[in-house]
């Protein structure tokens, strides 16, 4: 995830593997995309899915 160019290649939508053994969320992952302008919107064990903030301002921050 730190290599990836978010200037160049922005997905509305990241799925990343967050899980670590205990079962807890790898912060560090967390903590990168909030810093790259995206939200926690959902997810389910081992899993976290990130919503670009754009597409949340873009439709009101309401699923659609």
């Amino acid at each position: 995830m730190r290599t990836l160019d978010f200037a160049r290649f922005k997905p509305h939508v990241v799925c990343v593997e967050t899980s670590v053994l205990s079962g807890a969320v790898d912060r560090e992952i967390a903590h990168l995309l909030e810093k790259k302008g995206y939200t926690v919107r959902g997810g389910s064990f081992p899993n976290t899915i990130f919503l670009d903030d754009r597409m949340l301002k873009l439709y009101g921050g309401t699923p659609q």
